[in-house]
């Protein structure tokens, strides 16, 4: 046996996932109507209810899609 200490997995001690950021700098970025994803956790300590549906989110690139036109060809059989 080896007294050796195995490699640790994951994240380093004391490191964390979040950071804090102003309200005012985060509408700026992605504008008021903007959807944001927010931790679980921090929302039950603050008492808002997350038993809500989930949000759909609509991607505006999906109505850009341009028709491309049409390839002609014909087959040429040989046997």
């Amino acid at each position: 046996m080896s007294n050796e200490t195995t490699k640790r997995r994951g994240r380093p001690a004391g490191s964390t996932s979040f950071v804090k950021v102003k309200l005012q700098d985060l509408i700026a970025l992605v504008g008021e109507g903007a959807v944001v994803p927010v931790s679980k956790i921090y929302l039950r300590e603050n008492s808002i209810d997350i038993s809500q549906q989930p949000v759909k989110m609509v991607l505006s690139a999906a109505n850009e899609i341009e028709e491309q036109p049409k390839i002609e060809f014909s087959m040429t059989s040989f046997e």
